[in-house]
């Protein structure tokens, strides 16, 4: 995995984003990838897994797993409101103070 060389394009310069490619990877290779020698997954080869997981079936996990755990930071309200041709949006942020968000349409 080019995630553990230095001089790539591909290399992580968070652990968590290495941390999260290994992750994917390690998935990959055991439920998705069929083995030469062993002619199934390492997973089902196993016993972990009896079926055949597709790269759609990890991507379903992972949504899951994140609407699961997702908190949200701020509660916010998006008003919109006309002003003569153009139209302003404004924000209101958890603590309710008004910021702008630009005029558009102009």
């Amino acid at each position: 995995m080019r995630r553990f060389t230095r001089l790539t394009n591909a290399f992580s310069k968070k652990v968590e984003n290495h941390a999260a490619a290994i992750a994917l990877h390690t998935m990959y290779y055991n439920f998705v990838r069929i083995h030469q020698t062993l002619k199934v997954t390492p997973a089902m080869a196993a016993g972990v897994s009896e079926k055949l997981w597709e790269v759609e079936d990890i991507v379903v996990l992972i949504e899951e797993f994140e609407l699961a755990n997702y908190k949200p930071e701020y509660q916010f309200v998006v008003r919109q409101y006309a002003i003569g041709k153009g139209l302003l949006k404004r924000r209101l942020v958890g603590d309710a103070t008004n910021r702008d968000l630009g005029a558009l349409n102009k």
